[in-house]
């Protein structure tokens, strides 16, 4: 397509009246500047297009000197629009603003489809890794909060605690110190843990306990919860629209206070089905390091198997089922086999804990 236009050449404020021609084959815009001179040849990707409407189009090409040429030519501009691969000099633009109602339309799609994608899954994900950015005292701060809110008013079995924490204390000599058990008398079968490492085991689910080794398999578990920092990381995530705020702030102490100030939502966290597999083979590996029976936490989640009413289908379930944890677990203790021999001290330790229940 040709068309007429007017060119300035740089030197001159005045117009010359030109004819140029579009070559989308070799893409490029042709220039015949006067007759008898040679044409110019303006490659595509050498175009930065500065105006673009249906009545005026205008493009510049050069450095020193910088030329341009308009063009009123409706037709001649889409047809470059439309051809133009280079993607330079503003081409994208033009031609999205250039598109109609149906580019607007799907522009605001991609707009509206961008940031859905963002607040689900890139926030979240920032919000996470922000939780790097607290160092581990943190931990300690926010469980402490969270135990006053929690757990200070709870009926809880003193004599089992302090024999809960005997056993912890034989099981894990060296690791003990970072953690404290607390036993509350309740009827729901269940237990779980805090930042600072305040594990949490209903009297219910303690009885249902069979042998030492489901006891640690249990221990192990939820202390992977807080080696890992799964409150804090899941809690982050929930808050992910503030903390992401904050994080790019940099305001570390506006990420701390935020989480600090739901510190009571802990206990209704539901740990994601990666946070849950985790902390069950990071479970494994602590019991692995100690010699102690990995078996006993297949037991366990038998035990949790047989406490469920429903069991819903893994696929569709923020957890994996108990179903699909024995298979994993029964799996990782044939692929990573280790010797261990029965702990006596440990099961005392557990038949006593036991009995201080009756």
């Amino acid at each position: 397509m040709n068309t007429e236009a007017r060119f300035y050449n740089g030197v001159s404020s005045a117009s010359i009246p030109v004819f140029v021609t579009n070559d989308p084959q070799n893409q490029q815009i042709i220039v015949e500047v006067a007759e008898g001179e040679l044409p110019l040849t303006i490659l595509y990707k050498d175009i930065e297009i500065t105006h673009s409407e249906s009545t005026l189009f205008v493009f510049s090409f050069g450095v020193n000197p910088k030329r341009i040429i308009e063009i009123k030519n409706k037709e001649f501009r889409d047809e470059f629009l439309k051809s133009n691969k280079s993607n330079k000099g503003g081409i994208l633009y033009h031609r999205l603003i250039s598109g109609g109602m149906r580019m607007y339309i799907l522009f605001t799609l991609f707009v509206i489809g961008f940031c859905a994608l963002a607040y689900f899954y890139l926030m979240p994900f920032l919000a996470e890794n922000a939780v790097e950015l607290l160092p581990r005292s943190f931990d300690k701060k926010l469980g402490e909060v969270a135990t006053a809110q929690l757990i200070e008013f709870e009926d809880q079995d003193s004599l089992a605690s302090i024999k809960a924490n005997e056993y912890l204390k034989e099981m894990i000599p060296a690791d003990a110190h970072k953690f404290h058990i607390t036993i509350i008398k309740s009827n729901e079968v269940n237990a779980f843990a805090l930042p600072n490492g305040e594990i949490v085991v209903y009297r219910s689910m303690l009885k249902k306990l069979k042998s030492s080794d489901e006891f640690a398999g249990l221990l192990a578990h939820e202390m992977s919860h807080v080696n890992n920092r799964h409150s804090v990381k899941l809690m982050a995530k929930n808050l992910s629209g503030y903390l992401v705020l904050s994080l790019l702030l940099n305001d570390v102490n506006g990420i701390m206070t935020i989480i600090l100030d739901n510190a009571n939502s802990l206990q209704q966290l539901a740990y994601s089905r990666s946070y849950e597999t985790d902390a069950d083979l990071s479970g494994f590996n602590l019991l692995r390091e100690r010699k102690i029976n990995p078996n006993g936490m297949v037991s366990l989640m038998k035990i949790l198997k047989a406490e469920e009413d429903l069991e819903i289908p893994g696929f569709i379930s923020t957890h994996p089922v108990t179903s699909e944890r024995i298979n994993y677990l029964t799996i990782e203790i044939k692929n990573n086999p280790y010797s261990y021999n029965p702990n006596t001290k440990l099961e005392t330790s557990f038949q006593s804990l036991i009995q201080s229940t009756k």
